[in-house]
Formats: structure tokens, C-alpha cells, sequence
């Protein structure tokens, strides 16, 4: 199970917190350090220091799945099944298992941005519902505004596309989100520009299509990341951002510290939740995984997001 929790490329770059079950509060902590001045013999208080809480939920989440080995007689994989008629396991076992694996840090990694829409939230979710200081927080800065990108109104996914809002929209979109990064925040190592990979992808084709050829930009481009041009930021693309019909989502861009990301989870090793066995009372073969996931953002207002409707 390891392997399914930690293979989700955005999870393996947020913060972790483990042993929940529920609900849990985030605990803050921030602190001023104002300097005052003079020669006296009294106490000047002139620092400050504020805790507050941000909860993060998290849902139990469980995959299960019955295989009847008989019906592989009727498929080219009988070759592969022991003789007679009584099966207790699946002869590609492994294989099976492997894949499952797989798709699960898929669907984990869809889930951690966009949710499902009904059970869990993810960190788009989280951070798109923090408006209008709704939840005691500044609300996460909007860069697709005048202030940033310079046009008089927003710039639409079908003009980021077709590039047609101005000659350079794409790239506007960049230097809009990095105009917009906190200053704070600006410094620290860690900050990172998420996208999906479809937008990655357009934002890699306007690189070489402007004869950026400064080989720094194309440094792990073949793994979804890139400097953006004139920075020190990477562009990070991640699967759980990639437009999802189903959804209804459409092209979003977050800057922000990785560990301003957390993820809330039981266990950080469930392998005794990730099983195959046999049945015998079903006569069937069965796979069970289960484990704890729940989705938050510690400082909403130190995250930019560039939404396109």
C-alpha cells in the first residue's frame, strides 16, 4: 500500500500527517519579532505570537474487488490455470496486483486536487473555497487580474489555448503567477508552480516555439518540470490537475510553498490493509485495500491560483 499512497507525485512532495482517523486540527503558529529601541531598565513587549487551527478531514478509503478463477476457463489465460476444477488463487497474481496498485495512485493522485466532487476534497477544492475571508483566513491571490497580467479582464481557457489573448498570453499567465507570489514566500526554497500535464504541455510547446533555448529550461522537462524563463521557480506538472470532463474542472495553476500542502493519513506503511486471498465460502478470490486520505492547505494566503473558466 506504500507504494499506492506515495507513488501519487503530489502527495510525495506535501507534508505529511499521520495517525488520523477523523478530523484533526492543523496547529499554527506564527510569530512577529518586532525590534524596539533605547536604553531602559523596563520590559517592552513588542513581539507578538497568534495560534490558530485549520482542520483537515480525512475519509476512509477502500478498495474491493472478488475474482472468480473458474471464469478464466473461458479465456486464453486456462493455459495458465492449475489442473482440475477447484481454484484457489489467480495464476497472474503479481501482475494483478501490480496493476491494481498502480491505479490506485492514480485515482489517489486525482483525488488529491479535485476530490470526487462528493466524498473527499481535495486541495483545489480547499483552496477555491476559502473567498471572501469565509474561514477566518486572507483569501489565496487571485493572479488572473488586471494587477498581475496587465489585461482588462481575465484570461480565458480558450484564449490560453488558441494564444490569442495578446502574442505572448502564455507566458503572461507565468510572469503573472510569479508577479503575484508572495514576497514572504519568494526566497524559500520550495516553492513550486502546480499544473496538469495538458497545460504543461502547452506551456512547454510556447518555450520552444519562442526559441527559449537556454538548456536550464528544458532540465526535467521529460518528467514534467521546468524553470520558468527568467526565474528561479520550477513549473511542476502534476496528473491530478489534468482537465477532467467529469469534473467540470477546467485549467487551474497554484503557486505556493510544497509545504504549505498537507496530507492526512493513518498510517504511513498499510500494508496489512492490501490483501488477496481466497473465499472459500464464495469460492472466489478477493482484493482488499483500505487506508485513510483528507486533503489541506495550512496558509490559503500564500497560495496564487490562476483559475480559466
Amino acid at each position: 500500500m506504500t507504494r499506492a499512497v506515495f507513488g501519487a507525485k503530489s502527495i510525495a512532495m506535501a507534508n505529511k500527517m499521520v495517525g488520523l482517523k477523523s478530523t484533526s486540527a492543523i496547529n499554527i503558529m506564527e510569530t512577529t519579532a518586532a525590534f524596539a529601541y533605547g536604553v531602559s531598565c523596563s520590559f517592552s513587549n513588542n513581539g507578538t505570537t497568534t495560534f490558530s487551527q485549520r482542520n483537515i478531514a480525512v475519509k476512509h478509503l477502500k478498495v474491493h474487488e472478488s475474482l472468480c478463477p473458474q471464469a478464466l476457463e473461458q479465456t486464453w489465460l486456462q493455459h495458465h490455470l492449475p489442473q482440475g476444477s477447484l481454484y484457489q488463487a489467480i495464476p497472474f497474481e503479481e501482475a494483478y496486483a501490480n496493476q491494481k496498485v498502480a491505479m490506485i495512485a492514480r485515482n489517489l493522485e486525482s483525488i488529491s486536487w479535485i476530490g470526487d466532487s462528493t466524498n473527499i476534497d481535495g486541495w483545489k477544492d480547499v483552496i477555491d473555497a476559502v473567498t471572501g475571508g469565509t474561514e477566518g483566513v486572507t483569501d489565496p491571490i487571485d493572479a488572473n487580474a488586471t494587477a498581475y497580467t496587465g489585461n482588462a479582464t481575465a484570461i480565458t481557457k480558450a484564449q490560453f489555448v488558441t494564444n490569442t489573448a495578446g502574442t505572448t498570453s502564455r507566458r503572461t499567465v507565468l510572469q503573472a503567477i510569479e508577479r503575484a507570489i508572495p514576497t514572504d514566500i519568494l526566497g524559500t526554497d520550495d516553492v513550486v508552480v502546480f499544473c496538469g500535464w495538458d497545460v504543461f504541455r502547452l506551456f512547454r510547446q510556447d518555450i520552444v516555439s519562442s526559441n527559449y533555448f537556454n538548456l536550464s529550461y528544458y532540465e526535467g522537462m521529460e518528467a514534467g518540470e521546468m524553470v520558468i524563463p527568467g526565474s528561479s521557480i520550477k513549473l511542476v506538472a502534476v496528473p491530478g490537475l489534468n482537465l477532467d470532463a467529469s469534473l467540470n474542472n477546467t485549467y487551474s495553476i497554484y503557486a505556493m510553498r510544497k509545504s504549505n500542502l498537507v496530507f492526512g493519513t493513518d498510517l504511513l506503511n498499510e500494508e496489512e490493509k492490501f490483501e488477496i486471498f481466497y473465499a472459500r465460502e464464495a469460492m472466489e478470490v478477493r482484493f482488499i485495500s483500505e487506508f485513510k486520505a483528507g486533503f489541506q492547505v495550512a496558509f490559503p494566503q500564500q497560495v496564487v491560483k490562476f483559475v480559466m473558466s
